[in-house]
């Protein structure tokens, strides 16, 4: 059986050189019930990775564990109770430990995408914090006006994107090029 390689933490810190290091699994991993098995294409690098290297979005789980939390790739494997997807469907999905070449992905955080491109890589985290921000914590409705303060950020273009779909007028600025004092 192949082996492969996999990012780990195994120091805290917010140093992300410092923090991991690559290790080589001997084994590929097996499919359980209700999950996949995906060869990743594409990882997302996100600032929030230094938020998991120095346990601030891992709490008190000692290292070493993976890191990384989103990627898109193709299923190779699926386990008992699987109807979603098949083998050599294109998924993105978020899980701790994303970055590495396979992983074990239960399908609650799997979404299926048409192609393993990296165009899909955004739209785990930065997608869908700009959609829960937007409808359950602002109760976004149409006619609006939403400002959106870090719109050229990558959570901050969906806001836009997303507000305007709606129907809503946006205005958008930055500190660092407009005075609002």
């Amino acid at each position: 059986m192949p082996s492969y390689k996999r990012l780990e933490v195994h120091t805290k810190t917010t140093d992300f050189r410092a923090a991991t290091c690559l290790v080589e699994e001997p084994e590929l991993p097996k499919a359980s019930a209700n999950s996949v098995v995906v060869k990743n294409h594409y990882v997302g690098i996100n600032a929030t990775d230094v938020n998991v290297t120095d346990g601030a979005y891992t709490g008190s789980l000692p290292p070493p564990f993976g890191c990384g939390l989103d990627a898109v790739g193709v299923v190779l494997d699926v386990g008992e109770g699987v109807t979603d997807v098949k083998v050599g469907d294109a998924i993105a999905y978020r899980k701790l430990g994303a970055f590495a070449e396979y992983n074990e992905v239960d399908m609650a955080m799997v979404v299926k995408v048409p192609a393993p491109t990296p165009d899909a890589l955004p739209l785990i985290i930065c997608g869908s914090s700009a959609s829960i921000a937007l409808e359950q914590v602002g109760e976004l409705k149409s006619n609006e006006t939403v400002l959106v303060t870090a719109a050229a950020g990558g959570t901050g273009q969906f806001v836009v994107q997303l507000a305007k779909l709606a129907g809503n007028h946006v205005f958008c600025f930055s500190v660092r090029y407009i005075d609002v004092t």
